[in-house]
């Protein structure tokens, strides 16, 4: 706020009312983004969200299930071993907590939503899903995300989304994840 109180000339009502509102919404936004970077359960919500602004992905349909699932994936509030390991008494450590379905890898939101082993024939279906809505960003045809790096995948369908397509994409995914 400071800055905002420095002028004796307030001006108008809503010239003001706009000044308050941004302050606030400068000063909000850094205190997320120092509270989410402090916080390693909020690790994928750390790398998927960078502003505070509603989410498209809440408004992409009418899937309750799936936005629901989608958020838990997104904020790390959800069953997967990197969630519950850390409630264990003795805590579990990071590297114990193995995929229950594969046993490959640590379950985590990316594991789970892009790379095990399991969800194979589920995520074959989904990107053809996606593929049948022609989505494409930039050059890289969405149905080789299924061949593409798992951190790149991940973002593009569960975090950034696809710059012209994403609401499209989104029904795709909270669908895959119902």
């Amino acid at each position: 706020m400071e800055g905002v109180c420095d002028s004796k000339d307030t001006g108008e009502p809503k010239v003001w009312n706009a000044r308050v509102f941004e302050a606030i919404k400068s000063r909000e936004t850094a205190e997320w983004k120092e509270e989410i970077k402090s916080k390693t359960k909020l690790r994928t919500y750390a790398t998927i969200k960078k502003e505070l602004v509603l989410e498209p992905y809440l408004e992409a349909s009418t899937n309750t299930a799936g936005r629901k699932l989608m958020s838990v994936i997104r904020t790390g509030t959800n069953p997967l071993r990197i969630e519950t390991g850390r409630h264990w008494d003795p805590k579990l450590p990071v590297e114990s907590r193995t995929c229950w379905c594969c046993g490959v890898a640590v379950e985590d939101e990316k594991h789970f939503v892009v790379q095990c082993a399991e969800y194979a024939k589920e995520r074959v279906q989904l990107f053809e899903s996606i593929g049948s809505c022609r989505v494409t960003e930039g050059r890289l045809q969405l149905q080789s995300l299924a061949k593409a790096q798992p951190s790149l995948t991940f973002k593009l369908l569960l975090g950034e989304g696809i710059q012209y397509k994403h609401q499209e994409v989104y029904r795709c995914v909270q669908t895959f994840l119902v």
